[in-house]
């Protein structure tokens, strides 16, 4: 089967992975083994983000997880891009929010991998923290 979550199109047959590690087959269908596990979060000024004027002076809720479809020589977050865990901790999206909401957070930043190829989880977390602006 093919993987359609970013622009390598992984080609991926038995029980192996695509590009990012974070995607294999089951049951006929692309799965992803890391939804929810959340390798870092943490609270970042915005600016440290590549958004311009965007909340200035506000901080945002960072999350990411494993996984990434780059092959950056300059990375600085490789650990959590090439690492392969699957004992991290679940969050349900709703619980994201809600952390972002006891953190007086405006804003939830998809950060420090490539957040494309766990877009499911993101826009699970988007769809509920809209509901809150």
């Amino acid at each position: 089967m093919r993987c359609s979550f970013c622009y390598r199109h992984c080609d991926i047959t038995g029980t192996a992975h695509g590009y990012c590690g974070g995607r294999t087959i089951e049951d006929g269908t692309v799965k992803d083994l890391y939804y929810g596990r959340i390798a870092s979060l943490s609270m970042d000024p915005v600016e440290k983000k590549p958004l311009y004027h965007f909340l200035p002076g506000t901080e945002t809720l960072s999350l990411s997880m494993e996984g990434c479809d780059l092959d950056c020589d300059f990375c600085q977050n490789w650990e959590i891009a090439r690492a392969r865990s699957l004992s991290l901790p679940y969050i349900a999206p709703d619980e994201i929010v809600s952390y972002a909401l006891s953190l007086h957070a405006p804003s939830i930043s998809y950060t420090y991998t490539e957040p494309l190829v766990w877009q499911d989880y993101m826009l699970d977390v988007q769809e509920e923290a809209s509901s809150y602006g």
